[in-house]
């Protein structure tokens, strides 16, 4: 599993703070070549914001960045629906 957090430090020498975490699971679905990972994303006190999954991933041509970017582009995308009905959060 990956496990991503965003911290702010404040001032860059301040004490960190939490301000999400992103985890990104391997299914165990996909091919030596192809991946399907399962994701969710946490903001403040744990809070579930999304979850989803990712499919067909190329594991073996692409980097773990890629592999965030994927999750990060996906649950914006259902954040987008959700905000067009007034929620702030989304889960799938």
């Amino acid at each position: 599993m990956l496990r991503i957090t965003a911290e702010l430090i404040p001032g860059g020498v301040g004490v960190p703070r939490v301000l999400g975490v992103c985890e990104i699971a391997n299914t165990g679905q996909g091919t030596a070549s192809r991946g399907q990972y399962r994701y969710r994303l946490f903001g403040k006190s744990d809070h579930l914001i999304a979850e989803g999954t990712i499919q067909n991933f190329p594991r073996k041509r692409l980097l773990a960045w890629d592999l965030l970017k994927r999750v990060l582009i996906h649950a914006r995308g259902t954040a987008a629906e959700a905000d067009s009905v007034g929620s702030r959060w989304v889960t799938q």
